[in-house]
């Protein structure tokens, strides 16, 4: 009964956490060093065991596990994991970790073996390819004070249950974290993302899919985004000497063990049918070798139509699951294409709606309203900073108030839209990440307001970011001489 947990001070000067009849599930591990006398959570996220001399004992610094906070080091025995799954603090398959032997450089590792990020060298002061944070010589990260005596906002990185790496800060104005740093930024260069037997494709709105004639194996984890339980034939008949073999084509994959031979089509298939261990095979017909396949098939791609190769892939399913390849395949490429195509269509008519129709209503009224205020008025800085402010419904149309609408749908679609018009180009998201963003992928923070396209309108000089728009200092750099190089509208 989780209800009924507790932490407690053991005899033994442990924390523990115990269940209501008594059960320990969990112990800090230090009744051999100094028993500890008092907890004590720091306000920077660190919690420590006090001894009766006041000496800390324990560290939770020291037992990192899927975050990364300030002050906090990685070394070669100490890295994150992450979560098994959502919901899941079990240890998961992905870590960050120190590159050994030389430990240089920081990694992302799947399984403890496979790595499929890194950061570069480390060159003494940054890393060599990217630099996301500076560590210190033990490959901590701090927080210093900009020139201006004004401290940073609060950041963490979070290795994900997907096996990406995402760094967050903290907004104290909103009152919650935002996302705004991602690597891998492509999923399916993730080890392991879309687990045994799921086809990568980061093109698509879901990642993910199965073979033809297989199923997810947690459809509850796939909806949510978790793909790393893969996926399993939709018959699960056991293992059978009639079986036969569903085409999948000229792919790419990782993980699966291969006996080579040579030998007929017939022949191959008689092989593995012959074991229950043999998920699937690979047959050149032109050279008439065949690959019989064992364990986990991951991170299948599709190579490209012109490729050269010959061997091609067949899976093991029940007889009466074989079905004809390019037929089923067109179809699911058909409907995710045709999705595609609806999401950006609709994200076109929604933005419209909410913008344009506004316009109309709103000029007529802002028109007196800048005759008394002496000012110019433009819609899109004063709509972006009412979605700011988190009062979209001042910008969505009376018609879609009276019909119904999803608050969350129309404020994901205003942070997006005021992000495509930041000041700074590298502010501004791609389209992929758009898609993200609409999708629920990835988090939409609350961006700084947008002062430039107010600039232009009301004839005022543009001196790039100031430190309230969300940098914490201003643009110098990019500064317009208000004497020299106004921009003004007609």
């Amino acid at each position: 009964n989780l209800s009924s947990a507790a932490a407690v001070i053991t005899a033994d000067g442990e924390l523990a956490v115990e269940l209501g009849g008594g059960e320990v599930v969990w112990t800090t591990g230090n009744a051999a060093a100094v028993e500890a006398v008092e907890a004590r959570l720091l306000e920077e996220g660190n919690l420590v065991l006090v001894g009766g001399d006041g000496g800390v004992v324990w560290r939770s610094f020291d037992f990192p596990a899927d975050t990364w906070l300030p002050g906090m080091n990685l070394t070669g025995d100490r890295f994150l994991t992450s979560w098994r799954g959502f919901g899941d603090p079990g240890v998961g398959k992905y870590s960050l970790r120190l590159k050994p032997p030389e430990y240089g450089e920081v990694e992302l590792v799947f399984d403890g073996t496979e790595s499929y990020w890194s950061t570069g060298k480390w060159t003494g002061s940054a890393f060599h390819f990217t630099n996301p944070f500076k560590p210190t010589a033990s490959f901590g990260y701090t927080e210093t004070s900009l020139e201006s005596g004004v401290r940073p906002p609060l950041t963490r990185f979070h290795l994900d249950t997907s096996g990406q790496l995402r760094q967050y800060t903290w907004s104290p104005q909103a009152e919650n974290w935002n996302m705004f740093w991602s690597q891998p930024e492509n999923l399916c260069t993730v080890y392991g993302h879309c687990g045994n037997f799921g086809f990568c494709n980061a093109r698509l709105l879901t990642p993910c899919n199965c073979i033809a004639n297989f199923q997810p194996v947690d459809s509850g984890a796939w909806d949510s985004g978790d793909f790393s339980s893969g996926c399993c034939p939709q018959d699960a008949a056991k293992c059978s000497s009639d079986d036969g073999f569903q085409e999948v084509g000229v792919v790419s994959f990782d993980g699966a063990v291969s006996e080579s031979f040579s030998g007929g089509r017939s022949e191959c298939d008689s092989t593995c049918l012959s074991n229950c261990s043999c998920v699937g095979l690979i047959h050149n017909s032109r050279t008439n070798l065949c690959k019989a396949l064992f364990g986990s098939l991951l991170n299948l791609k599709n190579l490209t139509s012109d490729s050269t190769n010959d061997d091609i892939l067949y899976i093991r399913v029940p007889k009466e699951g074989v079905t004809k390849k390019k037929k089923k395949r067109t179809m699911i490429l058909i409907g995710k294409i045709g999705g595609i195509v609806v999401v950006i269509s609709a994200v076109m008519v929604v933005v419209a709606l909410l913008f344009l129709r506004r316009i109309r209503i709103k000029r007529v009224k802002r028109e007196k309203e800048e005759e008394d205020a002496g000012e110019k008025w433009f819609f899109p800085p004063w709509a972006a900073k009412r979605i700011i402010e988190g009062d979209v419904a001042a910008v969505v149309d009376e018609r879609l108030v009276a019909g119904g609408y999803d608050v969350v749908e129309a404020e994901r679609v205003g942070l997006v839209a005021v992000w495509c018009i930041q000041d700074e180009e590298g502010r501004r998201p791609t389209m992929g990440m758009v898609v993200k963003m609409l999708e629920g992928v990835v988090e939409v923070g609350v961006p700084p307001p947008p002062k430039l396209l107010q600039a232009l309108v009301s004839g005022e000089s543009f001196h790039g970011v100031g430190a309230d728009s969300g940098t914490g200092e201003s643009d110098r750099g990019n500064s317009v001489d208000s004497h020299n190089h106004s921009s003004t509208a007609e």
